[in-house]
């Protein structure tokens, strides 16, 4: 179980070649091996993965291999990936699977977020604003103001509650490092 362990302690040659195996079967493998393989990319994957990872989502519609996808990749933390699960928010049947992959990247997620906010949706800027109230810094505070101008009610108080949070957050830090 490749999932369950971790490549700590391995060389870089030795943990390419697993996680190059474990990106083919990712795609080409039969379902288990597949499926396998996707959730041990969660913790043996790289930037490469990821990659191969955002593909498998937007290609494939079968349930159980999305929320494999979508785990791994809030595992892996990779902002080039956050982007097109981002994109998600606004997916009816993805948005809650794709908020929590987001919510797991953390800070990795906040450049995806900002883009998005602006041109999603209702729903899919409130669930971007809400993930930027909880991990965001200094750089979505531009995004935030314009959302505290949303003709959107809703908008405009998700985006005042991101802001205080926002400068709470940096507030904290600033303490923290006075100590």
């Amino acid at each position: 179980e490749l999932a369950e362990s971790s490549p700590e302690g391995l060389s870089d040659e030795l943990r390419g070649a697993v996680t190059e195996t474990l990106n083919d079967l990712a795609v080409g493998g039969d379902h288990v091996a597949r499926s396998e393989a996707i959730r041990a990319l969660g913790v043996w994957g790289d930037a490469r993965s990821a990659r191969v990872l955002v593909g498998i989502l937007l290609d494939n519609r079968n349930r159980s291999v999305s929320d494999a996808v979508y785990k791994a990749l809030g595992q892996l933390k990779d902002p080039s990936s956050a982007v097109a699960v981002a994109e998600r928010l606004d997916d009816f049947f993805d948005r809650d699977r794709a908020e929590a992959c987001l919510r797991a990247m953390g800070p990795a997620a906040e450049d995806a977020l900002v883009a998005v906010a602006p041109t999603a949706k209702r729903d899919g800027c409130l669930r971007a604003l809400r993930l930027l109230r909880d991990c965001g810094t200094e750089k979505c505070l531009n995004v935030l103001r314009d959302a505290q101008e949303s003709r959107d009610p809703m908008i405009r108080q998700m985006g005042k509650a991101a802001i205080r949070s926002v400068r709470l957050r940096q507030r904290a830090e600033e303490d923290d490092g006075s100590e």
